[in-house]
């Protein structure tokens, strides 16, 4: 065999093997058995009430190009969700570390981080479901669609998958506090995928107007500008209910901030209580836990614009409120000596006799606020049958107690 020939066959043979090995490589594993690749998490928004689609009604209105609710939304929509329904998601291929619900209109909202619930959660998912990222679904690497993002080197994605075609299995998750109408919401999810990795996904929601006839007004008792007393209770009125359900997320969502003469931040401890209704009209209170400082200024966030009061009310409006705590002056009477002390930022300007009621009508113990004050008032008691003219009348409490000449 020539030279030439031994070289051929050698190339031939060579070629084989590079051939074989690499179909070895490429289509085959350790016993010939294909390895799959771990289905990736999938986040769904899950609808649970027939308001879901009065809300996605709502919103699509005027858009003759809307997608119906039961077509993938595109990457760059939010998902449609009813106001007053707390939101749900449920989990596949995978498992719910945290999840943390976000206002975007209203940052200073405490996050909502839900429950995780045991039992099933019935509904159809509205949203497109967003897996991980690194799926044939997903975009290519370092595009990151407008509604999505995660904490990872890759990006999540949104799929184009109908979501009626894969049933909801994993865990699932329910916020605490019902959506407000009119807002926007983001959301975040860490996942436990099948394989152990940990992943991020994200998304958004957007909630429906206020249905018309159903808000609930709300006003202060203090004015903006005011000047008050270091005992004022900051006093927020509803023109109706709020039920017992909602108060949490109305109370949560309240925020007072307090400053010094040069603008700084003071840390002064106090709470909000709910008072008994007037009539139907519900009402918050907020006091200091101690009296205000004198020569304080006082901003008070109410951010109730569609948030729900009750099964079909939201709040009409969001507010806000400034008004400053003048001079601290405190007025101590005390039943036992008969003498009523006035101070005055810490010196005693006034010392008088106080009569403190009769034996029959006596005077409550306790701490009374400044409610009103009048030169001139009559005093009138059907009870006890008098009718008597006062000067310099200061109510302290609606029983009918006064301090007055």
């Amino acid at each position: 065999m020539s030279v030439k020939q031994r070289l051929s066959i050698c190339i031939t043979l060579l070629c084989g093997v590079l051939v074989i090995t690499g179909c070895s490589v490429l289509g085959s594993t350790r016993g010939g058995n294909t390895k799959a690749t771990p289905p990736a998490p999938v986040v769904h928004v899950v609808e649970v009430s027939s308001a879901q689609a009065t809300a996605e009604n709502q919103l699509n209105a005027g858009n003759a190009s809307a997608s119906p609710a039961s077509t993938p939304l595109a990457s760059s929509a939010p998902t449609l969700y009813a106001a007053g329904q707390p939101l749900r998601l449920g989990v596949e291929h995978g498992e719910f570390l945290n999840v943390e619900l976000l206002s975007t209109e209203h940052k200073d909202v405490p996050v909502d981080t839900g429950t995780f619930p045991e039992e099933s959660i019935s509904g159809t998912p509205t949203s497109t479901p967003i897996p991980e990222a690194g799926t044939p679904d997903s975009p290519e690497r370092g595009q990151i669609p407008p509604t999505t993002a995660s904490r990872e080197a890759s990006p999540t994605a949104v799929t184009t998958a109908s979501p009626s075609t894969t049933p909801l299995r994993g865990t699932k998750w329910v916020s605490d506090y019902a959506l407000a109408a009119e807002s926007t919401y983001t959301w975040k999810a860490d996942i436990r995928g099948i394989a152990g990795k940990i992943h991020t996904i994200e998304g958004t929601v957007k909630t429906n107007d206020i249905p018309t006839g159903q808000t609930t007004d709300l006003h202060t008792l203090i004015a903006d500008g005011m000047t008050v007393g270091v005992g004022a209770p900051i006093v927020i009125n509803f023109s109706g209910a709020v039920t017992e359900k909602y108060r949490d997320d109305v109370e949560r969502r309240l925020r007072v901030i307090a400053k010094d003469a040069e603008g700084n931040e003071r840390d002064i401890p106090g709470s909000w209580a709910w008072l008994p209704p007037i009539g139907k009209h519900a009402r918050v209170h907020y006091r200091p836990k101690d009296f205000w400082p004198a020569h304080t200024d006082i901003f008070v966030d109410i951010p109730l614009r569609g948030v729900p009061f009750s099964d079909n009310t939201f709040g009409a409006d969001s507010i806000t409120l400034d008004f400053t705590i003048g001079r601290k002056q405190i007025v101590t009477a005390n039943a036992d000596t008969h003498r009523m002390i006035v101070t005055r930022d810490g010196e005693t300007i006034m010392n008088f006799p106080a009569s403190l009621g009769a034996p029959r009508s006596p005077s409550y113990n306790g701490t009374h606020i400044v409610m009103s004050k009048s030169k001139n008032f009559t005093m009138t008691s059907q009870k006890w049958g008098y009718r008597t003219p006062v000067n310099w009348a200061v109510r302290i409490h609606n029983n009918g107690e006064f301090i007055h000449g």
